[in-house]
């Protein structure tokens, strides 16, 4: 059903074949063809990609003891070299193991390289962000403080009391800076603006085409970003990964991964 075809089969690539079988119980292609299409429409709706996996459409014709050969108009044999397809995939699944190894690391490497990505652009903006706000708070009290004893040299007791009223100002103003700061982290948790994020710094691969698998890989980075960014005391202080070693996670994946599936 539907319902089992989303809840195991989400997300999954490379590492399943799907069997059509008792294709020979069908009585005219019409029915094949009502067949194949209700699953390969199920199967698009869990499977965002624009080619569904392979589909081996078999029969067990020979195996009950009956001749459905001449019933209806359905290529049996075709469907029997099907068969022969699948009992080949079976013993090779140890070869398809390593495959699926060497998929599940290149996917985890690329997770990685555009989670690094995203934290490193939301750090910069935070660091900028607090930059900014740190030098109009300062400004704010420092230069008022400067000007204080010659605007109210008239006054003394006001030039008196303003050392003393300094601390307090720096107080407010450093709890000011937090509150700005925090409500600032939770804009940039927000999805619209971590999509915003995403196609600004990824805008360069979506020029020849609509960029699906990053897309794709997007939709399971970005909840990950989001937790880390609500257990994150303090964005601007993030501890981040350096540009250099992402570029070394595209050379792993350039070179060794591929090496590895040669391997595989």
């Amino acid at each position: 059903s539907l319902e089992v075809l989303t809840k195991s089969l989400a997300d999954l690539e490379y590492k399943f074949r799907i069997v059509l079988n008792k294709v020979d119980q069908l009585d005219s292609t019409v029915d094949f063809a009502r067949a194949y299409g209700t699953l390969g429409w199920s199967l698009s709706k869990v499977i965002r990609r624009k080619d569904i996996p392979w589909i081996y459409t078999i029969c067990n014709a020979g195996f009950d003891g009956t001749d459905r050969a001449k019933r209806g108009n359905l290529p049996l044999d075709a469907f029997s070299a099907s068969r022969r397809d699948v009992v080949a995939e079976v013993f090779s699944a140890k070869e398809r193991r390593y495959d699926n190894a060497v998929t599940t690391l290149e996917r985890i490497l690329r997770e990685v390289e555009m989670i690094a990505t995203i934290l490193r652009v939301l750090r910069r903006r935070a660091a900028r962000r607090l930059l900014w706000a740190s030098t109009i708070a300062l400004a704010s009290v420092g230069v008022p403080c400067a000007f204080a004893p010659w605007l109210f040299q008239d006054v003394p007791q006001l030039v008196v009391a303003l050392p003393a009223a300094l601390p307090l100002l720096g107080a407010a103003c450093m709890a000011l800076l937090r509150a700005h700061m925090r409500r600032f982290q939770r804009m940039q948790a927000r999805p619209h603006n971590l999509d915003d994020v995403f196609r600004q710094d990824y805008r360069r691969f979506f020029i020849h085409d609509e960029g699906e698998d990053l897309v794709a890989r997007w939709a399971l980075v970005r909840p990950k970003i989001t937790t880390m960014l609500e257990v994150t005391p303090n964005l601007a202080f993030l501890p981040t990964v350096a540009e250099w070693e992402t570029r070394r996670i595209q050379a792993v994946l350039a070179t060794d991964v591929w090496y590895l599936r040669q391997l595989a």
